[in-house]
């Protein structure tokens, strides 16, 4: 638990070695928080018998939302290392929350607290452009990301295994115990920074932000089952629309606000929508691979999928575009029924 030297470094050791393999982990286990449930998702929508697809896998997401920026400015403030072990800390009693939840309305608070392993990957790039020079950073951030997801493609063959044997809570469990383990990794061998920026860590706007979202996203999802009119989701809508006003008026007028909306030109808010849409529509195809695979053959619906090889068709690679299963040759043999 060694302080960090007093500026980057150009060269490589054992110990920036150990930070890299470290980091990559951390990113390992963001990635099977957030993506490793779509891989049980029919059976975890039997299990609750519902079918709030969306609330099981992406309130992880949507929470993210409000923990990213909130994790970031409290490193900003507080330390970085000490910020990731928190965030850790969180994602994994948010695993084991899920683990034993025994209805969905326990369930989702538990991904809600999972949601927060991803300010874990702004974290992992902001300790390398700490700890590294401009040059090694930017190497050592692919090394990292894409070290991360190397490890998602072979974990799959396991989780196929655990989950099959022992039942979609299981990939809980091990959430729970890799985020355990990350933790004192990164106690160990990641150092504390000693750069800090005094300031004022918006918690109330982190909160009108994301019960603003909920209340929105619940108005959607609920809408088509109870009716689009009903007093419980208009409810949700105008609380959630209320909220976020709030927020918007706060934050542009707050000194320190959580997001400043204030330096958010027409350029940038075109770009950040155009990756919120891109995000999102990536998502909506991840979340509805397993559900199409998971429909019987016998339907002759013409997917074929229904086996136990729709693991391996449909488990998500982080971070590449060719996770779709029209663009993967092995999955469009198996869906048209070919060796």
């Amino acid at each position: 638990m060694q302080e960090s030297s007093t500026g980057p470094r150009a060269g490589w050791s054992s110990r920036l070695v150990g930070l890299v393999a470290v980091l990559a982990l951390v990113n390992f286990m963001v990635d099977s928080a957030i993506t490793a449930p779509l891989l049980v998702l029919p059976e975890m929508l039997d299990h609750f018998d519902t079918d709030q697809a969306a609330w099981l896998n992406a309130s992880a997401m949507l929470a993210g939302v409000m923990w990213a920026p909130l994790l970031a400015k409290s490193a900003d403030v507080h330390g970085k290392r000490k910020v990731l072990v928190l965030t850790l800390l969180l994602s994994g009693v948010g695993a084991v929350v899920c683990a034993v939840a025994p209805t969905i309305w326990v369930f989702v608070p538990g991904r809600l607290l999972q949601g927060a392993a991803v300010a874990a990957m702004f974290l992992a790039v902001a300790i390398v452009r700490e700890v590294f020079a401009t040059r090694t950073a930017m190497v050592v951030v692919g090394i990292v990301t894409s070290g991360s997801a190397v490890l998602n493609i072979a974990s799959r063959f396991l989780v196929e295994r655990l989950a099959v044997e022992f039942g979609f809570r299981v990939l809980f469990v091990v959430a729970a115990v890799v985020a355990a383990v990350m933790t004192i990794c990164v106690v160990l061998v990641i150092p504390e920074s000693r750069v800090r920026t005094p300031g004022r860590i918006d918690v109330a706007g982190a909160l009108l932000l994301g019960s603003g979202l909920a209340g929105v996203l619940s108005y959607i999802s609920l809408g088509s089952e109870f009716g689009w009119l009903a007093v419980v989701p208009l409810a949700l809508l105008v609380a959630g629309a209320a909220a976020l006003a709030r927020w918007f008026l706060v934050s542009s007028r707050k000194p320190e606000p959580l997001i400043d909306i204030r330096n958010l030109g027409l350029p940038l808010v075109l770009t950040l929508l155009v990756l919120f849409l891109a995000a999102g529509s990536y998502q909506s195809v991840l979340q509805l691979i397993p559900l199409v695979a998971d429909v019987s053959a016998s339907q002759q619906l013409g997917y074929g999928l229904a086996t136990r090889d729709r693991w391996r068709c449909c488990s998500p690679c982080p971070r590449s575009a060719s996770r779709s299963v029209a663009r993967c040759p092995v999955c469009s043999r198996r869906a048209s029924g070919r060796p």
